[in-house]
């Protein structure tokens, strides 16, 4: 669930020293006593920013809002990851900070790029609507100017065919371990207008033009390109092919490896077990859902659930139980998607993550970017579920 940024719960989570030092690397002399705050008095501060200008505050609020969303984590290890990209070196610099908001507003004010790059990758988190396309190992994923600008002439041809991509900006970024090569694409979308009121306190409307957001994730180990962006999959194709053109240097689109990226084939075998290894911290892995397709004209399917904290063979005796094997044996049944589930050991004496995702076949997966997802895909490559 995504949290709402409240102003004074990010005040008195974020130590005032580095808020001061915020505020005079903005040039904003603020007319209180900073020695004075506390958890439970900071009205003084909120009140002070309350008074600045418009334009000024609203800079200010934009600027802790993002800082709120990077203060966890995930948001640390992407600043460490992000720095080693532009060779800043972050992760002793935040090691002794007092909490994620210190460390996430250090980086906003002393490596505004990092922070603007690690943001971006963050959000990617967020997104869905993903399709992954094969289209070759170990290709060359450029970054360079020229090359960049005729993916946005590309994608702005592809967006003219539905009235808008008027515009388009991308940014290019590179994520480490595994190595993945990923692009933000912001073509314009439909034009629109708000009712607002203006830096003079007028009531009017406003047109504006909103930028769309699309995602391209390459991984050069597995070959496989992830896009996030609403529309068809004929849409997708064409994107996917304007990426391979210009980013990857291919003539055209190459034809999909006709490999099912995903078979649940081994998961009804009763003696089936995920392969865990030491490295992935993991607890335990449940299938919590199974979905089975007969083989008869009908199309008939049937879905076997299991309730939460079963034993770790729960699926197989739901399976016995709710199936007449005797006529259908489960190597005559097609499983078709399945829902998994994996708790993650703690750390630190933190709770440990519990994730959840679908798998469907042929290619469907509700499995991210972030570093539980990356573990999770390791797993399901071991298993020989997935051949991505």
């Amino acid at each position: 669930m995504t949290r709402q940024y409240s102003p004074k719960t990010f005040f008195r989570q974020t130590p005032n020293t580095v808020l001061k030092l915020y505020f005079e690397a903005r040039g904003l002399a603020l007319n209180i006593d900073w020695k004075a705050l506390t958890p439970r008095r900071i009205e003084p501060l909120f009140d002070a920013i309350e008074s600045l200008p418009d334009e000024v505050r609203d800079g200010v609020e934009r600027d802790f809002g993002q800082v709120f969303d990077m203060a966890n984590p995930r948001g640390r290890l992407l600043f460490v990851e992000q720095g080693e990209v532009l060779s800043v070196k972050l992760a002793d610099r935040l090691a002794d900070v007092e909490n994620h908001y210190e460390a996430a507003l250090i980086v906003l004010l002393d490596h505004r790029e990092v922070f603007e790059m690690a943001s971006n990758v963050h959000e990617m988190y967020r997104l869905g609507h993903w399709r992954n396309r094969w289209v070759g190992k170990r290709l060359h994923a450029t970054a360079e100017s020229e090359q960049i600008v005729a993916f946005e002439n590309a994608m702005r041809r592809i967006y003219k065919k539905q009235g808008r991509g008027r515009n388009c900006h991308v940014d290019p970024y590179q994520r480490r371990d595994p190595l993945r090569f990923c692009y933000f694409a912001y073509p314009e979308d439909y034009p629109t207008s708000d009712i607002e009121y203006d830096a003079d306190h007028n009531f009017k409307h406003v047109m504006r033009r909103p930028a769309l957001e699309n995602v391209f994730v390459y991984d050069p180990e597995t070959g496989v390109v992830n896009i996030s962006s609403t529309g068809s999959k004929g849409h997708k194709e064409a994107l996917a092919e304007a990426f391979c053109k210009h980013i990857l240097g291919l003539k055209a689109l190459p034809p999909d490896n006709g490999q099912a990226k995903y078979d649940l084939m081994p998961v009804v075998d009763p003696a089936f077990t995920f392969p865990i290894e030491p490295g992935d911290n993991v607890e335990r892995i449940d299938v919590k859902t199974i979905r089975l397709d007969y083989p008869d004209a009908d199309q008939t399917r049937v879905t076997v659930n299991v309730k939460p904290n079963g034993s770790l063979n729960t699926i197989h005796n739901s399976m016995r139980r709710a199936l007449n094997l005797s006529s259908y044996p489960l190597d005559r049944l097609h499983p078709s998607r399945a829902e998994i589930a994996i708790e993650f050991k703690p750390v630190n004496g933190k709770r440990g993550k519990r994730l959840s995702f679908p798998v469907t076949h042929p290619d469907g997966c509700g499995l991210k970017d972030d570093p539980h997802d990356q573990v999770a895909r390791r797993i399901l490559r071991r298993a020989k579920i997935a051949n991505d």
